[in-house]
C-alpha cells in the first residue's frame, strides 16, 4: 500500500526532517507530496476539474483539499486499490507498520479508514463494529469526525466523491466532505480505535505546537467563530447530568497508542 505525507516544500525542514524519523522508527516506506500553496490554487482548480469559487474555505483551506484531492487522482492514474494519506505534524504507533505496509486487514465492505485521533469522544451509538489486529477495533463513523491527519481510503471510494465534488458548490471543508456520514450515505468509512496515528497538537495538549500548520489552520477551518451564547449554551450542556450520561452510554473516548 503507498502512504503519501502532505507537506509544504519549501521552509519546512523540521516538520519534514519529524515525519521522516516516525517512519523510519516505524519501518514503513513512504512519499512526500509537495502541498498546494495558495498561489497555486487557480491552476490546480483548472487541471482537477474543482471549482471553489463559491467555497468560504480559506486559501489554506483550499490549498489542504486540492491536495488530497490531487493525491486521489495520481492514484487513480496509478490503478492503486488502496492509499494511505497523512500529514507532516503526526506522529505514529510502533505497531503501525501492520496496517500502513498492506491493505490485507481491511473487510472489502469498507471504504474509508480513518487512522488518527483527534475529537477527545466518538460516536458509538448504533454503528457497527469489527475487531481487527493488534487488539484494536474499527468503529463505523456515525457523525461528523473531523481531522485528516491519517486515513486510508479505497480508490473506487475516491472516485465517488470526485464525481460528487465535481458538480458541487460551496464545497466545505476536507475533512467534513470526507467524515460527514450524511454528505456520503453510499460510501462505509470507519475508524481505527485506539488509533495509530496522532497530530502535534493533540498529542502534546497543547495550542502551542512544535510545528505550527502552513497548510490548514486548525480547527476554525471555514473561518467562523462560537458566539458568547454558543460558548454559554455548551457550558451549561457539559455540566448538566443528563449530558454526562449520554456521552457515557452513546459516545466512548478516544485514545492513541
Amino acid at each position: 500500500m503507498k502512504n503519501i505525507v502532505i507537506s509544504i516544500k519549501n521552509d519546512n525542514e523540521s516538520r519534514r526532517n519529524h515525519v521522516i524519523n516516525e517512519f523510519k522508527k516505524s519501518n514503513v516506506d513512504f512519499e512526500f507530496f509537495d502541498a498546494i500553496t495558495p498561489e497555486q490554487i487557480t491552476n490546480t482548480e483548472r487541471e482537477t476539474g474543482i471549482n471553489l469559487s463559491d467555497s468560504q474555505l480559506s486559501p489554506g483551506g483550499k490549498g489542504c483539499l486540492l491536495s488530497h484531492i490531487k493525491i486521489w487522482k495520481m492514484a487513480i492514474e496509478n490503478k492503486n486499490e488502496y492509499i494511505a494519506i497523512f500529514e507532516d505534524d503526526i506522529y505514529l504507533s510502533p505497531s503501525s507498520s501492520i496496517f500502513l505496509s498492506n491493505s490485507k486487514w481491511i473487510p472489502s465492505d469498507i471504504d474509508i479508514v480513518k487512522l488518527e485521533k483527534y475529537s477527545k469522544y466518538f460516536s458509538r451509538y448504533n454503528c457497527k463494529k469489527t475487531r481487527t489486529l493488534d487488539n484494536r477495533v474499527l468503529y463505523e463513523v456515525k457523525k461528523c469526525n473531523l481531522g485528516t491527519a491519517g486515513y486510508i481510503i479505497n480508490i473506487e471510494t475516491a472516485k465517488k466523491i470526485l464525481n460528487r465534488l465535481s458538480s458541487k458548490k460551496n464545497i466545505l471543508a476536507i475533512d467534513i466532505e470526507l467524515f460527514t456520514p450524511t454528505l456520503n450515505n453510499d460510501i462505509n468509512c470507519f475508524m481505527i480505535e485506539p488509533a495509530i496515528c496522532i497530530q502535534d497538537f493533540i498529542f502534546n495538549n497543547s495550542k502551542a505546537t512544535s510545528f505550527p500548520s502552513f497548510i490548514m489552520p486548525k480547527k476554525n477551518s471555514m473561518n467562523t467563530k462560537k458566539t458568547f451564547l454558543t460558548k454559554i449554551k455548551k457550558e451549561i450542556s457539559r455540566l448538566s447530568p443528563l449530558s454526562a450520561i449520554k456521552k457515557h452510554v452513546l459516545s466512548k473516548k478516544s485514545t492513541y497508542r
